[in-house]
């Protein structure tokens, strides 16, 4: 008996997924999602309109299975397997392009590692093996490139844990996923709060990025490495208990009417932060 809260879950994942669904072109590579560009590049925007769905679709592709999302599972499934190979292949006239020093596709390539391993069986599993090959092609494009100095490195992380779980490592990548995670671990200042590297702000990213993403890696590859996965688990209770205060009952976020927020005094001992949401 599947809990009524999950397919609460599940269902508003759907949700988000359905008007999507409807952009899905054949033959296509990214979503003609409407807004302003970013400041980065063309080919990053169409890059990250499908890295961002596909990983909100890899979590909901791995649930357990209700008979009325048949459909849309294949559909969903079916186009981001297809649109992965048109995307990474240099032949084609909508690849994505390589990653670069210090690009926006080092993030969007790490975010569709994360969707390929949580999904495997329906995003990665069923591509043939010269597919498989042509994708782990573009996926090494992001070894040995120029890093931001703050939770990107979890990016190159995953890509590589991700290239080595599925036999495309090299022996250079395991002291460098290493080296990255002990960079990371640096930035931790006390009671699970994490101040983000070259940016020295302890704001968003201390939920959106260090804890999804430590947490992440100790659920999909932290069995090799216990004690350091066992320390990012860690990390993330007291911020936790931190973070429940950061919204009122209703939901929202106050702090983000004024774009500042005072931090509690920490364990560590470093004082009371001021940090920015707006950066």
């Amino acid at each position: 008996m599947i809990p009524e809260s999950y397919r609460h879950w599940q269902n508003a994942a759907r949700q988000l997924l359905e008007p999507l669904a409807a952009l899905m072109q054949p033959g296509q590579a990214d979503l003609d999602i409407k807004g302003p560009a970013s400041d980065h590049d063309a080919q990053a925007d169409r890059l990250e309109s499908f890295a961002r769905p596909l990983l909100l679709a890899a979590h909901w592709l791995q649930t357990e299975p209700n008979p009325d999302d048949a459909a849309l599972r294949e559909q969903v499934s079916s186009w981001f397997r297809a649109g992965l190979v048109i995307g990474a292949d240099p032949a084609s006239q909508h690849y994505w392009g390589p990653d670069a020093n210090y690009h926006q596709h080092h993030v969007e390539i790490g975010l569709l590692t994360i969707a390929l391993q949580i999904a495997p069986d329906q995003l990665w599993t069923p591509l043939s093996q010269d597919d498989k090959d042509l994708v782990a092609r573009w996926l090494g494009t992001a070894r040995g490139n120029g890093i931001v100095n703050n939770n990107h490195y979890f990016m190159g992380v995953h890509i590589l844990e991700f290239l080595m779980q599925h036999g495309y490592g090299r022996p250079t990548d395991r002291p460098i996923v290493d080296e990255f995670l002990t960079r990371l671990e640096l930035m931790h200042r006390g009671g699970g709060w994490f101040e983000d590297g070259i940016n020295q702000a302890y704001d968003h990213y201390n939920a959106y990025a260090f804890h999804f993403y430590g947490l992440m890696w100790a659920r999909l590859y932290g069995a090799g490495h216990p004690e350091r996965a066992n320390r990012w688990r860690e990390w993330a209770r007291p911020f936790v208990d931190d973070y429940q205060h950061f919204f009122a009952a209703s939901g929202e976020h106050p702090a983000l009417e004024s774009g500042f927020l005072s931090l509690p005094t920490h364990p560590a001992g470093a004082g009371v932060f001021v940090a920015r949401l707006d950066g």
